[in-house]
């Protein structure tokens, strides 16, 4: 209640907090780990299901990996592309990919030289090889960027705005048009140990040193970095955002409200940005504020402060205990109408009646919505896996590798009274659609489902 928080200072109560959610603060050792135990005074009966959470601050990428390995974390979230082949060749690991609203950015201090020159940031658009970064390290999962908005965020993103190709002659004559006979020097700080950032960062020097800059990379501890570009005592940093829900007051607000985040720690105060924005926070015609965000993402880019970078799709490593066959799962008016494996990410194959014959699959659900598509995996328990090898053995057949391929196989079965028989089970963990229901956040969807 309120007057707990009273009893003590802001401080005190974010080490000591007491909220609603499904889970309390058991244990917190500042720069090391966070442990959350379940809620047993949560208000739906049952929830969670996960008694204990421990997130562990592993700053090294490398390092993660190898927990993993050894088994002494089970998820590493945003893992780095460049890796995925460490998690792929290892059995019982597996790596999923999700949609995401992730951008990178490379920001500028624009208080000090040389970023106070707006025709040098300016170049900076033709010194950066946006597809080189978004190609080496998301490959597939990449592509340049130019607006500081998601194009996830549909009407609101601004798509007249392009990416610019990579021309280091163009940058290089646009500092001499400016007065800069000799290359611009400037450093980029970015965190040690992150996989993601140092690839980055060796990549925007091997472009920019060739289009009239030259860069010096810094390595810093995450406290450090955070504090040299909250101070604005850095030249540059690479920094990244993720929409929290659909619109774009958030990235927007950030980067040109001076008093949230000094514009996106560049520390450029225009004013008549920040007003138009305040502006748009306000406005009611759902057009006219559309229009007004997208002119705030033009003027961004003409103020070049926040150079978008690239977005990629999220990556999470994981330890493969559930592990089998991603699956899409679809249902109209609260009827189970379609199922269908990921394929090749974009057609996969349809499996509607083997998945019918899944015991845990609900054919109608409890709360009906007009639509309603979700992802999960079929998999098969060990004990099932175990039950299934002695029957093929029995039958003399030849048998499965291991559970996940034995799951893969059954589902895919051109008969599904064999796929019944071969004991399935399905694991639900993201709510990729729905119509007529309001979930904002992925937490709120899985304690719908």
């Amino acid at each position: 209640d309120q007057s707990y928080a009273e009893t003590m200072s802001d401080e005190e109560y974010l080490r000591n907090p007491i909220g609603t959610g499904p889970y309390m603060l058991k244990e917190w050792v500042q720069g090391s780990s966070l442990t959350l135990e379940a809620n047993p005074y949560y208000r739906q009966e049952g929830m969670p299901k996960t008694q204990e959470i421990k997130y562990v601050l592993v700053a090294d990428d490398n390092t993660r990996l190898m927990q993993l390995q050894s088994g002494q974390i089970d998820v590493a979230p945003t893992f780095p592309f460049s890796l995925a082949q460490g998690v792929e060749a290892d059995n019982s690991l597996a790596l999923d990919i999700f949609p995401s609203t992730q951008i990178y950015y490379l920001t500028v201090n624009t208080t000090q030289a040389p970023f106070d020159d707006v025709k040098v940031r300016q170049a900076l658009y033709y010194a950066l090889n946006k597809s080189e970064l978004a190609s080496t390290i998301a490959g597939e999962y990449g592509a340049p960027v130019a607006a500081i908005v998601s194009e996830t965020q549909g009407e609101w993103f601004n798509g007249e705005l392009q990416v610019t190709e990579y021309d280091p002659d163009t940058a290089k004559q646009m500092l001499a048009d400016a007065g800069y006979t000799e290359p611009v020097e400037f450093t980029l700080s970015i965190r040690t140990g992150s996989t993601f950032y140092e690839q980055i960062a060796t990549l925007i020097k091997s472009e920019v040193d060739q289009a009239g800059f030259l860069c010096e990379i810094e390595l810093l501890e995450s406290a450090t970095l955070n504090d040299k570009y909250s101070s604005l005592n850095h030249q540059a940093t690479i920094l990244q955002w993720v929409d929290d829900y659909q619109d774009p007051s958030g990235v927007v607000g950030w980067t040109v409200d001076y008093d949230q985040a000094q514009c996106f720690y560049t520390g450029l105060n225009d004013e008549e940005l920040d007003a138009l924005y305040q502006s748009a926070q306000s406005e009611m015609d759902h057009d006219t504020r559309v229009e007004m965000y997208q002119e705030i993402q033009q003027r961004v880019y003409d103020n070049a402060n926040v150079i978008p970078l690239y977005r990629n799709d999220f990556a999470f490593a994981r330890s493969a205990k559930v592990d089998g066959l991603s699956v899409a799962l679809e249902y109209r008016d609260g009827l189970f109408v379609r199922g269908s494996t990921r394929g090749d990410g974009v057609t996969g194959e349809d499996v509607t009646e083997n998945i019918r014959t899944i015991r845990c699959v609900p054919k109608v659900l409890k709360e009906p919505v007009p639509f309603l598509e979700v992802r999960g995996e079929v998999y098969m328990s060990d004990e099932s896996f175990a039950r299934l090898c002695e029957r093929q053995e029995l039958l003399e057949e030849k048998p499965f590798k291991n559970p996940r391929n034995a799951a893969a196989g059954s589902l895919r079965q051109k008969d599904p009274k064999i796929t019944a028989q071969r004991e399935l089970s399905l694991f639900v963990f993201n709510v990729q659609q729905v119509e007529g229901k309001e979930l904002s956040r992925h937490d709120q969807s899985l304690e719908w489902l």
